[in-house]
């Protein structure tokens, strides 16, 4: 029994006990104190889940309504896991996952929340968003003005942030021209080195060559295809390349004009993102029995003072 409570009290996750019919939080793990700033955990279990959010949830419904749906939800099928705005005892908001876990004790039903702050992945998220937007607004804007400016392209590929390159059509395809962007993205010093290569020796996967190249000579363009390309050294990246068939007045293709973005942090923050919600969602699978036997426990200790008759 001892070590159920370790695992309760030391938990990286907010870990809480909600009880009818007012669903106020009649325990909270240490966890959960830091994280709403609470003083004791006195204070933190008079308030529900509505009283520490927001007046609105980020889809416009009434925090007090809202908690009330979700409670109902984990309470009908077992468990429900969302995204909240919660918010501090000293105010401020922060995103979170929750997990609700409906668990019996003494035959009555009560909810086990698991929330955890998701404040840094939200940021990171924004960030790339953002990036990848305005990224993507350059590639659109500076790929018309490629095809209309062999001069303009000059300038923009010695400037540009971003990998562009210029290539020949074909099963393996040859560079004709790339970028200091896209040299330093590949890990390349001398531009005679890339200009050697074949366009398939930067893929690591020789056959996603040759599905894009079919791709873009059916669609005429490309648009931001993720593929896992590869450095000089061999390591490899996940590239977002868009790529446009540029043709002669008889119709037929000159060469192919392109960019290419490293969304490797991005796919990398994406799949953390992935992990936490993962992790609660597994917590659903195996916890409810521990969990149980924890709430039962710190009722039965008298850690977590049972609700009155008038209240019951």
């Amino acid at each position: 029994m001892e070590k159920y409570k370790i695992l309760f009290e030391t938990s990286r996750d907010a870990i809480m006990l909600l009880e009818p019919p007012e669903w106020l939080f009649s325990a909270g793990n240490t966890a959960a104190i830091e994280m709403f700033g609470a003083k004791s955990k006195k204070e933190f279990t008079s308030k529900n889940p509505g009283e520490l959010s927001p007046e609105y949830q980020a889809d416009g419904q009434l925090s007090s309504v809202k908690a009330a749906k979700m409670i109902n939800k984990a309470i009908k099928t077992g468990s429900n896991f969302f995204e909240w705005t919660h918010r501090r005892f000293n105010g401020k908001d922060f995103p979170a996952n929750v997990l609700l876990s409906r668990i019996e004790l003494d035959g009555k039903k009560i909810i086990l929340a698991t929330v955890r702050d998701i404040t840094e992945l939200k940021k990171k998220d924004k960030e790339i968003k953002k990036y990848q937007e305005h990224l993507q607004e350059l590639v659109e804007e500076r790929t018309l003005e490629l095809c209309k400016s062999e001069k303009k392209y000059e300038t923009l590929t010695k400037n540009i942030n971003v990998g562009i390159y210029r290539n020949t059509e074909g099963s393996k395809g040859k560079f004709i021209e790339v970028n200091p962007a896209f040299l330093k993205m590949f890990g390349y010093i001398n531009k005679k080195e890339i200009l050697n290569k074949n366009v398939s020796d930067l893929y690591q996967n020789p056959e996603d060559r040759i599905k894009f190249t079919q791709q873009t000579i059916k669609k005429g363009y490309v648009k931001a295809e993720e593929l896992l390309l590869k450095k000089k050294d061999g390591s490899n990246f996940i590239g977002s390349v868009s790529t446009v068939t540029i043709k002669d007045e008889n119709g037929e293709i000159k060469y192919y004009d392109g960019v290419i973005q490293d969304i490797t942090k991005r796919k990398n923050a994406e799949e953390k993102l992935k992990e936490s919600e993962k992790y609660l969602r597994e917590l659903n699978a195996t916890k409810d029995k521990i969990f149980s036997i924890i709430a039962h426990d710190l009722i039965a200790t008298g850690l977590v003072p049972r609700r009155s008759a008038a209240n019951s």
